[in-house]
Parts: structure tokens; sequence; C-alpha cells
């Protein structure tokens, strides 16, 4: 492992995957989880904030409440693009259409108060990710782009360029974190230059960042490992094998770690240990998103899951 400059990082709420490629998977899950609601909707993008989970697929934007895992659609006129984008940040909810448009949404009033014009070179099937952070709202685009707006006037600030094609954005500790996939790098960026201050090599296609338990966590679609690096120090402390190779989403709360793979299995990883301590299975498959909320595990693709984590 390279390291050029010190590595802050913390915790994200929500990962999203973003494929419905196969992803292999070990045999020792566990059979089943105890599903605490089984919500029939389905979603390709979500994000855990104010009280709720917040979930997105083609032109609907829906919103769970986590007291009574009760359904609202939320408004949000014009939105026609399945592969959106959702972040929470800056006392909002976010909404990425991954065309043209970036949409502030007040959680209290659950109505749209800004539009924000994205202008960037992208192809038409591009991988939208948000974040919010350091008063701005971050975009990368598969296009070696992170595009920088005003969380509070939605004015253009910045288009930075990045050394790789992207495809996860992180805000935490500070600085803006973003997953170089195509050259197996993870860059920290100082929004105060808006300048790139360190770069760490990481294992193949990093493809979902979370952080939190005083670490950055990164799943690499490539050969199927979670690597965990220091929060303060940038230090490399550990790499996990979890046996699923392909695309998954990865998240943190209740003191764990959480891979969830497009197949159901959700992987549980002890940050005390740096070990995997279980693998469970869900009944369903065709998921894109996992998060923590609520004291409880979300899941959602083909059907959205509240599932009750082990301890």
């Amino acid at each position: 492992m390279v390291l050029r400059q010190t590595v802050h990082v913390t915790m994200v709420a929500v990962a999203i995957l973003a494929s419905v490629h196969s992803i292999t998977v070990a045999e020792d899950a566990t059979p089943a989880v105890h599903l605490e609601a089984n919500i029939a909707r389905s979603c390709y993008s979500a994000h855990v904030g104010f009280g709720s989970f917040w979930m997105s697929s083609g032109d609907e934007f829906d919103r769970i409440d986590f007291r009574d895992n009760s359904l609202r659609r939320v408004p949000v006129r014009g939105l026609q693009s399945f592969h959106s984008s959702v972040t929470v940040g800056d006392g909002a909810v976010w909404l990425g259409d991954a065309r043209s448009t970036i949409y502030k949404i007040d959680p209290q009033t659950e109505q749209v108060v800004k539009e924000v014009r994205v202008e960037l070179d992208q192809s038409p099937t591009a991988a939208w990710d948000l974040a919010v952070g350091e008063g701005a709202v971050w975009l990368v685009v598969g296009n070696k782009k992170l595009a920088r707006y005003s969380a509070i006037s939605g004015a253009d600030e910045a288009t930075i360029s990045l050394p790789s094609s992207s495809s996860r954005v992180l805000v935490a500790f500070g600085f803006i974190w973003v997953a170089g996939t195509g050259n197996d790098e993870l860059y920290r960026i100082d929004p105060a230059t808006n300048q790139i201050v360190a770069t760490v090599e990481l294992r193949a296609r990093p493809t979902a960042l979370a952080a939190g338990e005083g670490a950055i966590w990164v799943f690499n679609e490539g050969d199927g490992t979670v690597q965990r690096i220091d929060g303060k120090s940038g230090q490399q402390l550990a790499t996990l094998e979890t046996g699923a190779v392909g695309r998954a989403g990865i998240t943190v709360g209740g003191g764990f770690v959480w891979v969830g793979t497009t197949s159901g299995t959700i992987i549980q990883i002890d940050p005390r240990t740096n070990s995997v301590q279980g693998k469970l299975k869900t009944e369903a498959g065709g998921y894109f998103a996992i998060g923590y909320g609520g004291s409880s595990l979300w899941m959602c693709g083909e059907a959205t899951y509240r599932i009750a984590p082990p301890r």
C-alpha cells in the first residue's frame, strides 16, 4: 500500500449497488434472517436520514418512516431516470436524476426547494453518485470528473479532474473521498483548495465506500475484499476476504460493518477483530442498496426489506 499523505474519513449511512451483475458468494451463509418488514416497493438508490429510508427508482421517490414502516410518495416533477442517486446532508435530502438535475428536498415539507442544473460531459449510461458536506454537493460521474455545487445556492463552484474513472464519493472528516475504480485508488480532496492532496492504493476495483468505527471501509469488487484504513493515520489496518466477488454495497451501523450483495447475502464484519462474523441470507435477491438506520438494516432492489441485525 502506498500512502502519499494522511487520510481522514467519517461515517456514511448507505452505499449503493450500481449494477445487476451476478455475484459469487461463499456457501457458508446462514439460511435466513429476521425480517421486520417486507415493503412491496422496488428501488435503485437509497439513503438513510431524518428518521427515514429514502429511495428512488424510475420516476418515483419514496420515504419509509422508521417509526411505523409507513411509505409516502415524495413528489419530484420531471424525475424519469432509473439510475438516480440519493444522499442526505446539510439539512436536506438530495436526489440526482443521472441526466441533468439534482433536486434538493426539504425533509419536513417533503417538497423540492431547489433544482441544481448539471452540465458535465457524460455518457447516457454513466453512473452518478452524490455526497453532501463542507457546504457543497459533490457529484462524481464515471468520466474522471468531480463536480462541486453550492448546497445553498446551487451555483457551479468547481469541476475537479480525477486520475481515474470513478464510481463513489464520500464526505467525511473535512475531506472529500473518491473511489478511483479504474486505477484501484482512493483520492482525498481538500475542499478548501479543490485539489487532490492524497492518494491511497487499494485492491482490485473499489466500488463502495463507507466510514465509521474510526476507519474508512472499502469494498473491492474485483477480488471481494474489504479494506480498513485508519481514519487518523491513513494506514491500512486490515484486508478481509469476504468470499463475494462482484458488485456490492457497504455501510456501518450498530457496531458492525455490513456488506450487501446483489444475491441478497449480507456479510457482517466485526471491527473489533477485523473479521467476518457471519453471513446472512435473505430470501430474495436483486438488491441495489443497503443502509443502517432505526436500529435496523435496510436492503432494497426488487423489494425493500427491513431486517433485524444480529448482535
